[in-house]
């Protein structure tokens, strides 16, 4: 625990290089909390976003066959509020390549220091429908992380490889209203979550208790079978090894976990 208290400290500590540089406003008491929380630290998130970007295909190196293209991606609109169609329109002046209107909802990444605390985390956004969520584990199970995010998105394509017009005004605006609502919806679902892990974490029997539950390194043999000492954890069950990547299926609990060792 007091090494995963000092690498929090340092990581939360450090200046935020994302391209924005802070924390999206909706989410701030959201993470506030999680990282109060001594077995907890965010790591990455985005309230959610609705985004014109362009692809421009640029060749590089090679001749002929063996010539490759990267994409260079320029990111003509971002908000993480509502937009207004002639935001968009005025955007769309810029653009000279393949452009697409796109949004893509909320998600957060999350370090904690213990199963338990991994698997509470989950159970808050399996509940509130961030069905994509998932757990991650490094070797030994250490590097425990909880991504929470859900299913919704929306992706539409605006211009042409040449920077043309696809879609009337009246068409934008009809994707851009749906874009609009689908972002106001993620927002009432990121209060739900919000809701839920309070309650989890409050109700918590390590809510008062700040030690984390860790796999031992002597938990797993080299083949990365499960070694039984004792009484078997029932979220530590059905394993299937395949080559250096374990996945573990939880069967206790409210919510199953998935877990995948790399």
């Amino acid at each position: 625990m007091n090494d995963f208290l000092k690498w929090k400290s340092r990581v939360l500590s450090r200046i935020d290089l994302s391209k924005k540089g802070s924390i999206d406003a909706a989410i701030q008491n959201l993470v506030s909390f999680i990282n109060e929380q001594h077995g907890y630290c965010t790591t990455s998130s985005c309230s959610g976003r609705i985004v014109l970007l362009s692809n421009d295909a640029e060749q590089s190196g090679g001749s002929g066959i063996n010539q490759k293209k990267t994409k260079k991606c320029t990111w003509h609109l971002v908000s993480h509020e509502t937009v207004e169609l002639h935001d968009v329109l005025k955007s769309l002046h810029q653009v000279k390549c393949e452009s697409k209107l796109k949004f893509e909802g909320f998600i957060m990444h999350i370090k904690c220091c213990g199963l338990e605390e991994a698997r509470l985390m989950q159970n808050a956004a399996i509940s509130t429908g961030y069905r994509n969520s998932g757990i991650t584990l490094g070797k030994q199970g250490r590097n425990i992380m909880v991504a929470v995010r859900g299913t919704q998105c929306l992706e539409v394509p605006i211009t042409d490889v040449h920077g043309a017009r696809l879609t009337s005004d009246l068409y934008i605006k009809c994707v851009l209203d749906k874009a609009n609502q689908k972002l106001k919806d993620n927002f009432e679902r990121i209060v739900l979550f919000e809701t839920k892990l309070r309650s989890l974490i409050n109700n918590s029997r390590f809510s008062e208790n700040k030690t984390c539950k860790k796999l031992s390194n002597s938990s797993f043999s080299k083949k990365g079978n499960r070694k039984h000492k004792g009484e078997n954890p029932g979220h530590l069950q059905n394993e299937i090894d395949v080559d250096d990547v374990k996945f573990l299926f939880s069967n206790g609990g409210d919510v199953g976990t998935f877990l995948v060792m790399f």
